[in-house]
């Protein structure tokens, strides 16, 4: 199986030390993978490097066989990779529906845009209730559903996503999400 990712002899620095040294990983089209490690361990240097937020010194990474090291992150939103990070990072004074757009920045047809919003609130019955509520009102669950809608209004087809200090890598939204504790099928 051909990988859809491949980060390979990764090598990072913050200012003069060593985040990542000779890392490698692949994860291939259908796969989920889960990075555990204790903090400082680099987890979120590898996120953040996938990502765009950080570039390596050395090494490659690799999406659909095309490289994406160096590249500015707004790009690689548009190649189809986001994060959906842990905590709470809304917005908190805009509504749901306004925070869940955000996530459509780069895409244009307002049909489609609608339609996936249809989906992400049939997916996630409780952001549908919530729809023209502050963001900041939800519960941290519900954030974090709000946080995969904003990456899947977005047209991501990959996600890494951080929780409860796991990192898991995957095909969002034509393999699995995650979704009340556990791994859910195809959207």
């Amino acid at each position: 199986m051909t990988a859809m990712l491949d980060f390979k002899d990764v090598e990072l620095y913050y200012d003069h030390v060593y985040a990542l040294k000779g890392v490698s990983l692949s994860v291939s089209q259908g796969e989920t993978v889960a990075l555990i490690g204790a903090n400082g361990a680099g987890k979120s240097s590898i996120l953040r490097t996938i990502t765009g937020l950080a570039n390596p010194k050395s090494g490659s990474v690799t999406f659909e066989g095309e490289r994406v090291d160096g590249t500015d992150p707004s790009s690689i939103v548009r190649r189809g990779i986001a994060m959906v990070p842990e905590g709470r990072r809304v917005f908190p004074f805009m509504s749901v529906k306004d925070n869940l757009m955000m996530g459509a920045f780069t895409r244009e047809d307002k049909a489609d845009i609608q339609n996936t919003l249809e989906s992400i609130l049939t997916r996630f019955p409780r952001l549908k209730e919530r729809y023209s509520q502050a963001a900041g009102t939800l519960s941290g669950g519900e954030q974090q559903m709000m946080g995969f809608g904003v990456v899947w209004c977005g047209g991501v087809v990959w996600c890494c996503v951080v929780l409860g200090g796991v990192v898991w890598f995957g095909v969002a939204w034509c393999g699995a999400v995650w979704c009340g504790g556990v791994w859910s099928g195809v959207m």
